[in-house]
């Protein structure tokens, strides 16, 4: 039995929201890519910096000169704040859909929908003149595809905190052009977000440094805190743990019909901590979140942004996030702060600032960026380390080291050089996977897509 569809007219008025000088220049790169013959265009906004508002605005500036437009979510539960938010920059008509059965409304200019429910669709949708996608990273998936597909006069936005999919795939066969609305550190900087404190083990490790529980109770205690798990069953088991101990704590997972009183029950601060795998990755917005626990891997840099982003939003009294890692994930990808270079061919972003290691302070257990032979502070608590000894001599191959800055140029010579490393690795009976880490030293960087491709034949 199909659900009946939500189909739902939203009208408001109201003064528009006033954008920010970086959404403001975003917004301007985006529309000369446009101008310019591109058919979409990906803009990069990390946590905090707006999505919302910079997609209201471009879809009430299409309504304003009568250009139908879509967008589109992958969750139900942003629907109605994204058409409220439309409807606030002085749309007065914007429609919903989401559910089974769908339905055209004629008057609406701006439609927000479930991809969803457009992918079920049987009809064509060729009136869009704008679609702005959110989350964008998923955007290589069949369901968007087809969707797009029945859209064939519309330019194409989408909005993302993380150009990044799990599998390795680039977006550059759905975007043409990628923009950069601003970075962590920007939004840092202005007060968009809070600093935050990582602490970790002193390298990545296999199992957990310490159980989620225990961390909480006795680092992150009084914290609203949000606590990702290996698996449904670790969330429930975890969640119990913390109400043995007196912790107001919840699971929040797909296999649960108590999900939403459970997210509800924590908005009106009746819950302290939820704990969940992947349901509050992305797309959950709560700016009292002062504390999030990774008890967990965590694959690609792209899971580590949107999970510690949980916690960056400020709030009044809220003065930091703290990040604990369990796993020690930041020794691979770096902290939240850290400058990234992104790019559309699938290449692992780089971190711009990786030239000081992470160290861990041995008092407080706090992670920070600081030179790995000298003295140095702890920025949380303040303990001095001293200068390590110099370290002892280990002879080994010496090859020049090109600078990060060049490691986006030279396709040709990439490849090549991971070919030839491929071919050293053969020759000894080594996995192909030697040679990509020598290309990871080199570079600064894995091989993107086609690299692999070409370079490993």
């Amino acid at each position: 039995m199909r659900r009946a569809t939500r189909h739902v007219i939203v009208s408001c008025s109201g003064p528009h929201m006033p954008l920010r000088p970086y959404q403001v220049r975003a917004i301007d790169e985006a529309r000369a890519h446009l101008r310019r013959g591109a058919r979409s265009v990906l803009m990069v906004a990390p946590t905090g910096a707006g999505k919302g508002t910079i997609a209201a605005h471009l879809l009430a500036s299409a309504a304003s000169r009568g250009k139908r437009a879509l967008f589109l979510v992958h969750r139900s539960e942003l629907v109605r704040d994204i058409a409220a938010r439309i409807a606030r920059e002085g749309v007065p008509r914007v429609a919903v859909e989401m559910g089974g059965e769908t339905r055209r409304d004629a008057a609406a200019l701006v439609t927000v929908a479930t991809v969803q429910t457009l992918a079920a669709r049987t009809y064509a949708d060729d009136a869009a003149e704008l679609v702005v996608v959110d989350e964008a990273h998923h955007a290589t998936c069949s369901s968007y595809r087809d969707t797009l597909a029945r859209c064939p006069r519309a330019r194409v936005v989408g909005l993302t905190a993380t150009p990044e999919r799990h599998d390795g795939l680039g977006l550059g066969d759905v975007f043409d052009r990628l923009v950069v609305a601003a970075s962590v550190r920007e939004l840092t900087e202005a007060g968009h977000l809070v600093p935050a404190r990582v602490l970790a083990p002193a390298s990545q490790v296999a199992s957990l440094a310490e159980s989620p529980a225990e961390a909480y109770l006795t680092r992150a205690k009084g914290r609203r805190t949000i606590i990702f798990c290996s698996t449904i069953a670790h969330a429930r088991e975890v969640a119990e743990e913390l109400r043995g101990k007196g912790v107001r704590a919840a699971a929040v997972d797909s296999e649960s019909d108590a999900r939403g009183a459970h997210l509800e029950a924590f908005a009106r601060g009746d819950l302290e901590v939820l704990t969940n795998v992947a349901i509050l990755t992305e797309g959950y917005d709560d700016p009292t979140v002062s504390c999030v626990i990774v008890a967990r891997g965590v694959g690609h840099a792209g899971a580590w942004l949107q999970i510690v982003g949980r916690a960056l939003r400020p709030c009044d009294g809220k003065r930091d996030a703290l990040v604990i890692d369990l796993r020690g994930n930041v020794h691979e990808h770096g902290l939240p702060a850290d400058d990234r270079t992104w790019t559309l061919d699938g290449a692992k972003p780089i971190a711009v600032v990786e030239t000081l290691a992470i160290r861990q302070c041995p008092a407080c257990g706090g992670v920070f960026r600081s030179d790995e032979w000298a003295e140095a502070t702890c920025p949380d608590c303040g303990h001095v380390q001293r200068a390590r000894p110099s370290p002892a001599v280990v002879r080994a191959q010496l090859e020049e080291v090109r600078a990060r800055a060049l490691a986006t140029g030279d396709l040709d010579g990439r490849i090549a050089y991971l070919r030839d490393q491929v071919a050293a690795a053969r020759s000894k009976g080594w996995k192909d996977g030697w040679a990509v880490m020598q290309f990871q030293r080199r570079f600064g960087r894995y091989p993107s897509k086609r690299e692999r491709e070409e370079g490993m034949r």
